[in-house]
């Protein structure tokens, strides 16, 4: 956040509010230890989405012809087909950059969707992506 030109008032009071937090699960009654929480975007809060976005103002794609769309904690990256083969570096650079920043990329909440027009009838599909789920789209 440092990076940002924020009003001095606003830097602190978002300061206080990241410092010194705990997690806690309920559930059915039952609670466990309340831990600390030293990264991730905090779920159900008001500012959790604008935090991702400070956090990840430094996270673009490789290939400037990708595109790249951040929103609360999740994060779409848009490839052409023309850069197919550029899918499993992009998401190292994903998976890289997460690492940096403490945090981590959750394959197994990712999702690969091939987007193709009904008129091309001879779409070639690539091999899909290494341990992500796939889906394919007729537009």
């Amino acid at each position: 956040m440092a990076d940002f030109p924020l009003p001095d008032n606003v830097y602190n009071w978002l300061l206080e509010f990241l410092s010194d937090r705990l997690h806690e699960t309920k559930c059915k009654g039952l609670h466990s230890h309340r831990l600390s929480i030293n990264s991730s975007v905090i779920q159900g809060s008001g500012v959790g989405p604008v935090l991702f976005v400070f956090n990840a103002h430094d996270l673009h794609p490789i290939c400037p012809t990708n595109l790249m769309f951040k929103y609360a904690d999740d994060t779409y990256l848009i490839i052409p087909s023309s850069n197919s083969h550029l899918v499993p570096e992009e998401l190292a650079h994903v998976g890289n950059w997460a690492s940096e920043h403490n945090l981590k990329l959750n394959l197994e909440k990712s999702v690969e969707v091939i987007v193709h027009r009904s008129q091309k009838r001879n779409f070639v599909y690539r091999k899909p992506t290494i341990n992500i789920a796939h889906k394919s789209h007729i537009v």
